[in-house]
C-alpha cells in the first residue's frame, strides 16, 4: 500500500512540475512582450483601416484600453467610429478618441467638429487626443499655432488637458515649442526602445519618463481585430492609468 501511495505522490509532483512549466512557457511566448518593469498596461488604436472590430473577443486584461479614430481636418468622421466608441465602452475598455490633424485647415472647425461628433466624454475616458503627423503644406510655426488653437479650445470646452500624438522624426521638426509641453505625449516609434524624446518634452511632461502613450508597434495581431493593429504602452500600471486619467479633468 505504501509503495502505490508514494508513486501516487511522485506522480502528481511530475504532473505539477510540468504544469508549471507549461504557465512559464505560455507566460514567456504571450505575455512577456507585453509587459516589462516599466510599461506594464499596453493598449490599441483602431480606425476605419481595421474594419469592423468584434470588441468583445478583445481581451481587456491584455488590453485595458483603446482608442479610435474619430475625425480629421473640418468635415471627415471615420465612418467606424461610433461603433467603436460603443463598443469599447461596452466591452469594458478604457476609451479614447482621436482627431487627425491637417494644419490648413481651419484649427477652430476641426476643433468643434472633434467635439460634436465625440460627445460627452465619460470621467473615466482618456482625455481628447490631437494627432499631429503631416505637415499639409504648412510651415512649422503655422503648425504649432493652428494646433494650439485646437488644443485650447477642446480644453476649454471639455475641461480636460488634450494629449498629443506624434512621432520623434516630426516632432524634431515641427513642434519644438516649450508651450506643447504641458499637454501630455502619446510618442510613435517603432522600435524596442524608444530614444531621445522631441525637445519640449525632455525633463518635462505629465507623465513618468516624460512621456504618457508610446506607440511601439504598427502589426500587432489581437483577437477580434482583423488587421494588423497598433499597440501601445501606458508608461506605468493600471492605477497610474486612472490617476493620469483622473488628473487630466481641469
Amino acid at each position: 500500500m505504501f509503495k502505490i501511495n508514494q508513486s501516487k505522490k511522485t506522480k502528481i509532483r511530475v504532473m505539477l512540475i510540468l504544469g508549471l512549466i507549461l504557465v512559464w512557457y505560455i507566460a514567456d511566448l504571450y505575455v512577456k512582450p507585453l509587459l516589462s518593469d516599466n510599461y506594464s498596461i499596453q493598449g490599441i488604436d483602431v480606425s476605419h483601416y481595421q474594419g469592423r472590430i468584434d470588441w468583445p473577443q478583445v481581451n481587456r486584461q491584455l488590453f485595458p484600453f483603446a482608442i479610435a479614430k474619430a475625425t480629421g481636418g473640418e468635415t471627415y468622421v471615420d465612418p467606424e467610429f461610433h461603433i467603436n466608441w460603443h463598443g469599447m465602452r461596452e466591452n469594458g475598455l478604457i476609451r479614447g478618441a482621436y482627431h487627425f490633424f491637417y494644419a490648413a485647415d481651419d484649427p477652430q472647425k476641426q476643433a468643434l467638429k472633434y467635439l460634436s461628433v465625440v460627445g460627452e466624454w465619460n470621467p473615466a475616458d482618456l482625455p481628447p487626443i490631437l494627432d499631429i503627423e503631416i505637415t499639409d503644406n504648412m510651415n512649422g510655426v503655422a503648425i504649432r499655432e493652428r494646433s494650439l488653437v485646437w488644443l485650447n479650445i477642446v480644453e476649454k470646452e471639455t475641461q480636460r488637458r488634450p494629449i498629443i500624438y506624434t512621432n520623434s522624426f516630426f516632432s524634431k521638426t515641427y513642434l519644438n515649442d516649450p508651450r506643447l509641453a504641458r499637454f501630455p505625449l502619446w510618442i510613435a516609434q517603432y522600435s524596442a526602445e524608444l530614444s531621445v524624446l522631441p525637445e519640449p518634452w525632455k525633463d518635462k511632461g505629465t507623465c513618468r519618463n516624460t512621456w504618457c502613450l508610446w506607440q511601439h508597434s504598427q502589426n500587432g495581431k489581437v483577437t477580434g481585430v482583423n488587421a494588423p493593429v497598433d499597440l501601445n504602452h501606458f508608461n506605468g500600471n493600471l492605477p497610474s492609468l486612472k490617476k493620469f486619467i483622473r488628473d487630466s479633468h481641469q
